[in-house]
C-alpha cells in the first residue's frame, strides 16, 4: 500500500511544512502520496481512526498525534513532526542543518499560534495567494516545498553566523557602533539587529569584502570610500549608489581582484573617518 500524508484543504504554512519535513527526513515517505481533506465533510483519511494505519499519517487533523488541536495550544503541527522525527533518530546527520531546521520550525509554531502578525511579503500570504490561484492543494504544497529547501538554506547560514559570532571585533566610530566578523555567511542584518551601524565582513573562503552601513540610517561612507581608494589603488572596491556599501567581490560579481586588507585594516580606516560635517 502507497504511504499517505494526509491534511485539511486549503493547507496553511504549518501544514505543508509537516508534508515537507515528512518527505525530506522520513525513508518511508519520500513519495508518499498528499491528500485533502474537507473538515466537515471527512476529519479522517476514509473516516478510518486516526493512527490506526501506519501507512496513513494525519497532519494537522483528526485529533492524532500530529495534531495539536487535541489540547496543545503552544504546539503547531510542524513542531510535534519534528520532535517526532528526532525521537525516531530520523533527523539529519548534519549539525548545522538540524540547528537551522530548528530555527525553521520555531518560525513556523511561532507564526501558526498567533505570535506573528501577518503581512503581505510573507509565506503564510503567498501560499493563501496560491491556494486562491490553483484551486489545488496539491500544486499550492508542491510549489512551496523547493521554497521551503531554500529557506532552510538560508537559515544554515544563520547557524554559521551563530557559531562564528564570538570572534566578533567591536569598535566606535564617528556614526556609531562597529562591529567585524571573518565568517563564510553574510553578517550585515545579523549585525545590524543586533544594535550595529556599520558591518565589516570577511570571507575567508573566497577573500570578499565588504563595509555597510544599516539602511534606514543617514550614514554616507563616501570618507571611507576615499581613504580605501588611497590605500588599496589596485583593488576593485564597489560603491554603492546609496553611500552605505562599499564592497569587494560578491554573488554578483565574482571575479574582482581581491583586496589584501585584514579586518583589522579595514576597521583602523572606518575608525579613522569622519563625517564631512564633523
Amino acid at each position: 500500500m502507497p504511504k499517505i500524508l494526509v491534511t485539511h484543504i486549503n493547507p496553511h504554512l504549518d501544514d505543508i511544512a509537516a508534508f515537507w519535513l515528512f518527505q525530506r527526513f522520513h525513508p518511508d515517505f519520500q513519495d508518499a502520496e498528499l491528500k485533502f481533506l474537507s473538515q466537515h465533510h471527512s476529519p479522517t483519511w476514509e473516516n478510518k481512526p486516526v493512527d490506526s494505519d501506519l501507512d496513513v499519517i494525519h497532519l494537522g487533523v483528526g485529533r492524532g498525534m500530529f495534531d495539536e488541536h487535541r489540547g496543545l495550544p503552544d504546539e503547531s503541527t510542524t513542531s510535534l513532526v519534528w520532535k517526532w522525527l528526532k525521537e525516531k533518530k530520523l533527523g539529519p546527520q548534519e549539525e548545522i542543518l538540524e540547528k537551522a531546521i530548528d530555527k525553521f520550525v520555531e518560525q513556523v509554531r511561532l507564526e501558526d499560534t498567533g505570535h506573528f502578525i501577518q503581512r503581505e511579503f510573507s509565506l503564510p500570504s503567498v501560499i493563501s495567494g496560491l491556494n486562491i490561484f490553483f484551486r489545488d492543494s496539491i500544486k499550492t504544497s508542491k510549489t512551496i516545498f523547493p521554497i521551503l529547501d531554500g529557506l532552510v538554506e538560508f537559515l544554515k547560514t544563520e547557524v554559521i553566523l551563530d557559531q562564528d559570532w564570538p570572534k566578533r571585533i567591536e569598535f566606535e566610530t564617528a556614526w556609531g557602533k562597529g562591529v567585524a566578523l571573518e565568517s563564510q555567511s553574510r553578517p550585515y542584518d545579523y549585525g545590524y539587529h543586533r544594535g550595529f551601524e556599520i558591518v565589516i565582513s570577511l570571507n575567508p573562503v573566497n577573500g570578499w569584502r565588504s563595509i555597510r552601513a544599516k539602511g534606514p540610517s543617514n550614514i554616507d561612507l563616501t570618507p571611507v570610500y576615499g581613504k580605501l581608494k588611497e590605500i588599496d589603488l589596485k583593488t576593485d572596491w564597489y560603491f554603492h549608489h546609496s553611500k552605505k556599501m562599499i564592497i569587494n567581490g560578491g554573488d554578483v560579481a565574482p571575479e574582482v581582484k581581491v583586496s589584501r586588507l585584514s579586518l583589522s585594516e579595514l576597521i583602523k580606516i572606518v575608525v579613522q573617518s569622519k563625517p564631512s560635517a564633523l
